[in-house]
């Protein structure tokens, strides 16, 4: 008899352990971690790229949660449009805005962006943010008129 209750005790202290929660288990590993957004320069060189050309920045920048990074594939990349971000009086035209979020913007080597053709624009506006930026060449950026209701030209303009 003492050899069954010893039995039964271990199974059950061993379905009992085994019901238990761990520590780890009280809070949810993450589902997915960080992630990396690809840019290419055209659709044509988009396999593997989310996004492409230079309103693909924005939207991939756009999309990512914080913590994530944008990787830039090699290419010139030139602006469409801008947007504009409220700076004191004058609205900053911005290239790439990133507003309000946590993450990397990484160019592979020969990743260019060129203000040059395109609307007047700032290359990128860093509004409220935190943005680890890497390997970028920005060059182009130009005023329109000097002295005039907003703020452009500039490669990289950080508020706040």
């Amino acid at each position: 008899m003492p050899v069954r209750f010893s039995l039964f005790a271990l199974v059950f202290v061993g379905v009992l352990s085994g019901c238990a929660r761990s520590p780890q288990a009280s809070t949810p590993p993450s589902a997915s971690g960080p992630k990396t957004h690809v840019v290419c320069p055209t659709q044509a060189l988009a396999a593997g790229c989310a996004f492409s050309g230079g309103s693909g920045i924005q939207a991939a920048v756009d999309a990512p949660a914080d913590g994530d990074t944008i990787r830039i594939r090699p290419g010139t990349y030139t602006p469409a449009g801008v947007r504009d971000v409220p700076y004191k009086i004058h609205p900053i035209l911005g290239f790439v805005v990133v507003d309000g979020k946590r993450l990397s913007l990484i160019g592979e080597p020969g990743t260019v962006l060129d203000g040059s053709a395109g609307p007047r624009t700032t290359g990128l506006v860093i509004h409220r943010a935190n943005v680890d930026v890497q390997g970028l060449t920005f060059t182009g950026f130009k005023f329109d008129v000097e002295e005039d209701e907003t703020y452009e030209g500039h490669g990289i303009f950080a508020i706040d």
